[in-house]
């Protein structure tokens, strides 16, 4: 055997570039920082079921059906999978409504300028021709972008989450202060009864 297929290989994940967040069950993890992913940190599958059916525009039991004979760990994936997917089709269309109002204004400018040189002559007076003005054209009206929806579907469930980690942490300081106090009790009795030996 050579020394090179002796040394054992070891692969580690840079977590430097992660952002370090809690599970639904406590317990530590990492993601990568996208709206998405910070909008489902630390939510329990129910939660991720509800943004996900709210952002898809689907009955949130029609999800469960599709998905339920997959580990929970697969259901939560395939539902950020068609959050993803629906952000990129939400910001798509947001996308043409954009290009679409580009146009439009540029057509605008036209008769802007159409209107101009039939309704004025050359001093600047109103013509007989101001009575054939053409119109504008309406611009539609650009949506909010998938990330902007995602964050105002799962404002309310952040919250909770957020809340309930509030009310964990207090729980935690509280039942750290408890074992502080009775390890306290411990020592001085300890220490009593050594005095007390002596």
């Amino acid at each position: 055997m050579t020394e090179q297929a002796k040394e054992a290989v070891k692969i580690t994940i840079p977590t430097e570039k992660y952002t370090k967040t809690r599970t639904a069950a406590g317990g530590a993890s990492h993601h990568n920082g996208d709206p998405i992913a910070t909008a489902l940190a630390g939510a329990t599958l129910v939660q991720v079921y509800l943004i996900a059916a709210a952002m898809l525009n689907v009955e949130q039991a029609d999800l469960e059906a599709k998905y339920e004979h997959l580990n929970a760990g697969q259901q939560r994936m395939n539902l950020g999978n068609r959050i993803r997917g629906a952000i990129s089709k939400i910001d798509g269309a947001t996308s043409k409504v954009e290009a679409k109002n580009e146009k439009i204004e540029a057509a605008n400018k036209v008769v802007r300028d159409f209107n101009d040189a039939i309704t004025t002559d050359d001093k600047g007076k109103k013509s007989a021709n101001s009575k054939i003005e053409k119109a504008l054209l309406a611009l539609p009206k650009v949506g909010q972008t998938g990330a902007e929806r995602l964050a105002k579907v799962a404002a309310p469930i952040r919250k909770a989450i957020d809340a309930s980690a509030k009310e964990a942490a207090a729980a935690k300081v509280k039942a750290d202060e408890a074992k502080a106090k009775e390890a306290e009790k411990k020592a001085a009795a300890k220490e009593k009864e050594a005095k007390e030996k002596a």
